[in-house]
């Protein structure tokens, strides 16, 4: 599974910003995803420029 998809599952459940993914990402997803906090915003940005 990409960085992608686990970034589309967080931000499907409701709005959030770049900060919220973020530390969502740190408190949920830590435990099965190793990611540092640059990935994470890089992802999240490509992701929504592309919508």
């Amino acid at each position: 599974m990409s960085l992608r998809y686990a970034l589309l599952g967080i931000i499907s459940k409701r709005p959030v910003t770049g900060y919220d993914v973020v530390q969502i990402f740190k408190e949920q997803m830590i435990y099965f995803w190793n990611s540092t906090h640059s990935q994470v915003i890089q992802s999240y940005i490509k992701w929504r420029m592309k919508t």
